[in-house]
């Protein structure tokens, strides 16, 4: 049986044909070449349906790295938590020039 997937607030919820949890970018290129249709979720905060499927969903979760900083220019990896980001920027002396009131993505 599929492995369910819902939204951080449980409202949404689906059954994806399988759930990919790729750590870098070698690992997604193959999920994705080897899948008909994929959806990718972050963390999962919006509250509408846009992340569910019954194709292959990739959940970017271990995709949480600073790959560089150059200047005041960083660029992360795709599945990078805004509260997590905030934490590592700011320990870089850096931060996000605007932002919404939720880091909680």
């Amino acid at each position: 049986m599929p492995e369910p997937w819902t939204n951080w607030a449980r409202e949404q919820r689906c059954a994806p044909a399988r759930i990919e949890r790729p750590a870098d970018e070698d690992e997604l290129v193959r999920v994705v070449h080897g899948a008909d249709r994929v959806r990718a979720v972050g963390s999962g905060h919006s509250f509408t349906d846009i992340a569910c499927t019954d194709g292959v969903l990739v959940d970017l979760s271990r995709m949480g790295r600073i790959l560089s900083v150059e200047g005041h220019d960083v660029t992360v990896q795709a599945g990078t938590w805004l509260h997590d980001l905030g934490e590592q920027l700011a320990a870089r002396g850096l931060a996000l020039e605007n932002q919404g009131d939720i880091d909680a993505q």
